[in-house]
């Protein structure tokens, strides 16, 4: 019935089997940092320890964490095993974040491990040295093209990031 409290619930931390960092990210509604007791590994952060777990990292936790700007919870999963290309609904990969955040550091990071520079956005096709471009960020574009980047991958639109920066 309705308006009627539940009965015989055990407190939360009786009935817990997880540990959640101390600084818990939230983007979307999702956790980023939650894994169970058993089976997680450990990663010593300067925040404390974390745990993270192969089985309970969301697909998207990567680039949640790059939305986020959390260095250290992207470090952690990146050495977890977490897909560094797995992208949002949208298409929004970590590494398409990072060069909108400008975060040179970040993009490297990514990059080293192995961050798919040619990876496109579903709305309007745009590869992340695009949007580092259009941004005006000339740390991360100038990463991004020694890792490689196409200077004419071309949008949705036709507007290539040599486009772009040629007209800033």
């Amino acid at each position: 019935p309705v308006g009627k409290p539940m009965k015989n619930r055990a407190p939360m931390k009786d009935r817990a089997t997880v540990k959640v960092r101390a600084k818990v990210v939230w983007t979307l509604g999702l956790a980023l940092s939650f894994a169970p007791l058993a089976g997680a590994a450990w990663a010593q952060s300067p925040a404390g320890a974390t745990r993270v777990s192969r089985e309970d990292i969301s697909r998207t936790a990567v680039a949640e964490a790059a939305q986020s700007g959390d260095r250290e919870t992207l470090r952690v999963l990146l050495k977890q095993g977490a897909d560094v290309n797995a992208a949002q609904g949208d298409g929004t990969t970590a590494l398409h974040w990072a060069a909108i955040k400008g975060d040179a550091e970040m993009v490297q990071m990514l990059v080293t491990a192995g961050a798919n520079l040619r990876a496109t956005t579903r709305l309007g096709a745009y590869v992340p040295l695009y949007l580092a471009a259009k941004a005006g960020h000339s740390a991360v574009v100038a990463t991004l093209l020694a890792a490689g980047s196409d200077v004419n991958a071309a949008s949705a639109t036709g507007a290539t990031p040599l486009m772009i920066a040629a007209a800033a």
